[in-house]
């Protein structure tokens, strides 16, 4: 279901506040599927597959560094996961 943020930027600052440079660095990093609305990652991958992002020199999975810089720290013990829906042959 579309809602009126889905053509905001994935990361967008509130309004009058800069958007920090490891944002705005990850923000470019993937793009909205217009079919299925999904947001896949354009940026490196490792050998899985999996999308990763660097910010202050430590690399990690895309979707974690998504959670962080949108949600706040990880919780211990919570997995933040991946949710996989296109077709792995693709």
């Amino acid at each position: 279901m579309a809602t009126e943020f889905d053509s905001l930027p994935l990361f967008a600052p509130q309004p009058g506040a800069e958007m920090r440079p490891e944002i705005a660095r990850f923000d470019t990093r993937w793009a909205t599927d217009e079919a299925t609305g999904c947001h896949n990652w354009t940026g490196p991958i490792n050998r899985w597959g999996y999308g990763l992002s660097g910010v202050k020199g430590q690399t990690q999975n895309a979707h974690r560094w998504a959670y962080i810089l949108k949600v706040g720290p990880v919780p211990e013990g919570m997995v933040v996961e991946l949710r996989r829906t296109r077709d792995e042959a693709a």
